[in-house]
């Protein structure tokens, strides 16, 4: 789970309050500290958990100081432990993004560090997956697997055009109809209908002033 710092908390929370007592899954928060010091990639495979929530800049951190592929090659070399190798072996089975469209710019250090990343499949949640203009939603694609849409070139020719400045031109109807249909196979929105608040109470008091109070 990668999401902003503010939240981790609360998804650990939300995790461990849905499951029954004792059948809750291990997580642990990078970052946090357990006895007292901080998790390190050697506490994650000692202890083995079921999700790890991070935040989009750990993994921007973590990403920039990745070394030249030669260091890392003769660092895997000399690794009697095995430890460099257990971590390469790591398999993220889902990677979930939780505000994703901090993350949705392609040339982004955050967009680039979470493409590094192993893993099988991924789950994007966003209450403004169109995060400035229409056509963010490209950027999205980035994360399933075997998509043919690599750039926002590819993205603008399969469903819109250019205006006479060469420039995006906004999607028709027909346009728009398309590409809804297109994100509708690997896309659940859920519709403000199905959100069901409790009612609004509304008050209002009225009373007159004395005209000696009046300015």
């Amino acid at each position: 789970m990668v999401c902003p710092k503010s939240v981790c908390s609360q998804w650990e929370q939300t995790i461990q309050n849905s499951y029954k007592e004792g059948y809750a899954p291990k997580v642990v928060v990078l970052g946090s500290k357990s006895k007292g010091k901080q998790l390190t990639a050697h506490d994650l495979l000692r202890e083995r958990p079921d999700v790890v929530i991070t935040t989009y800049e750990q993994i921007d951190s973590s990403h920039r100081h990745m070394r030249d592929l030669s260091s890392l090659i003769d660092d895997y070399v000399k690794d009697a432990e095995g430890i460099t190798k257990r971590i390469l072996g790591v398999l993220i089975k889902r990677l979930i993004l939780d505000k994703a469209q901090v993350a949705n710019k392609r040339s982004g250090t955050r967009h680039r560090a979470l493409q590094a990343l192993y893993f099988e499949a991924t789950i994007v949640l966003s209450r403004t997956l169109a995060h400035n203009i229409w056509y963010d939603v490209a950027r999205y694609f980035d994360f399933i697997k075997g998509h043919p849409v690599t750039s926002d070139a590819e993205f603008m020719r399969l469903f819109s055009s250019n205006d006479y400045d060469d420039a995006p031109a906004p999607l028709s109807i027909t346009q728009m109809g398309i590409l809804q249909k297109f994100m509708m196979a690997f896309t659940i929105a859920r519709p403000p209908s199905t959100i069901h608040l409790s009612p609004c109470t509304r008050s209002q008091a009225l009373f007159d002033i004395p005209p000696k109070h009046k300015a």
